[in-house]
């Protein structure tokens, strides 16, 4: 079987089985709390569980290079991407429950000889502005020559009061989302169709910028919810961040939990910005919000209402499977949309 045809959630399927065997040996069935799976791995240490997490940035896979002009110039399109490769990581230590201090951070990088010296040194400015800011203290890694520029993160940090999981999600439980969906899909879109000065397009281009410009900001430099990850997982029965879309990721909470989901998507939140950008690029707020990823919010259910937070639907029984509504009607999920590597 083609990797194409298995797709990345059957791939970690599968990887997590092989690693069943290894998994089940004694002294690991003692110190392992949270196996391959989850958004991070928790094992037990001598004062508070160790949370572990990994993720790899690939050039022409998570960005390109040719972004630099729109994202206002190669240094501060390298800073960015500095800044992003480690928010995305903190932002499964979120899911999880991590407290937001301390953290500590290996970083790995691949780097083309080609690569100015210049580049790299905004690279690692970006990163050392979110070490700064979220206070990770960077304790290593590895460098390395690589044909195009390749970014790997991993993140230690120690777990909270409550440690949440994927599973635990329970029939009645509400469905919550800590922020908007799509601003970051909406941000790549805008990468990835440029308007040139001469085009038909470029005057309205023009009078649409600001939005532009804001849309690629939320794309490269998404939210960090640590710090109100450690309120909602007191009364959160499962949290997953949102990484590749709400509709997988409800997919994934459903899968781990053995439950179903009924949701409502009028109440899916979108920014003022992604409308209006929706309107002028003909494309659908509703697809982008569901379908795009990279928003990096929290999802997270809980049997008790949560102040400050406005539920999407309501956790179901598995014979009941996930279903939408729009309009208090049943609608179709658009497989199609859905994103995984691989496929």
């Amino acid at each position: 079987m083609k990797l194409k045809n298995l797709g990345e959630y059957g791939l970690v399927n599968e990887i997590t089985g092989w690693l069943q065997a290894s998994l089940r040996k004694p002294v690991r069935d003692k110190t392992v709390i949270v196996p391959p799976g989850d958004d991070a791995a928790v094992i037990k240490s001598p004062k508070r569980p160790l949370i572990f997490t990994t993720d790899m940035l690939f050039e022409d896979m998570h960005f390109c290079l040719s972004w630099a002009g729109a994202a206002g110039g190669r240094k501060a399109f390298f800073e960015a991407l500095g800044y992003k490769s480690l928010a995305v990581n903190l932002s499964d230590l979120s899911s999880m429950g991590a407290k937001p201090a301390p953290i500590y951070c290996l970083i790995g990088v691949g780097l083309p000889e080609s690569i100015e010296v210049e580049d790299v040194r905004s690279l690692y400015r970006g990163l050392n502005k979110f070490c700064n800011k979220y206070n990770i203290t960077i304790i290593g890694g590895d460098t390395n020559a690589s044909q195009k520029l390749t970014i790997a993160i991993t993140l230690v940090g120690i777990a909270g009061s409550h440690t949440t999981r994927r599973s635990g999600a329970k029939p009645g439980d509400k469905i919550y989302l800590s922020g908007p969906l799509g601003d970051s899909a909406a941000g790549l879109h805008v990468l990835l169709n440029p308007v040139k000065p001469r085009s038909k397009h470029f005057s309205r281009f023009l009078s649409t910028l600001r939005i532009r410009k804001n849309l690629i900001r939320k794309h490269f430099y998404p939210p960090v919810r640590i710090k109100e990850a450690q309120s909602i997982a007191k009364q959160a029965s499962s949290m997953i961040d949102c990484s590749d879309g709400l509709v997988n990721s409800i997919n994934l909470i459903c899968e781990m939990s053995k439950t179903g989901a009924a949701i409502n998507l009028d109440l899916i939140p979108v920014s003022p910005g992604l409308k209006q950008y929706s309107r002028l690029a003909s494309v659908n707020p509703m697809d982008v919000a569901l379908y795009g990823g990279e928003d990096y919010e929290l999802i997270f259910t809980s049997k008790k209402p949560l102040s400050g937070f406005k539920s999407l639907g309501t956790i179901e029984n598995k014979n009941k499977g996930i279903k939408y509504y729009l309009n208090d009607k049943e609608t179709k999920i658009k497989k199609e949309k859905l994103y995984q590597h691989f496929k």
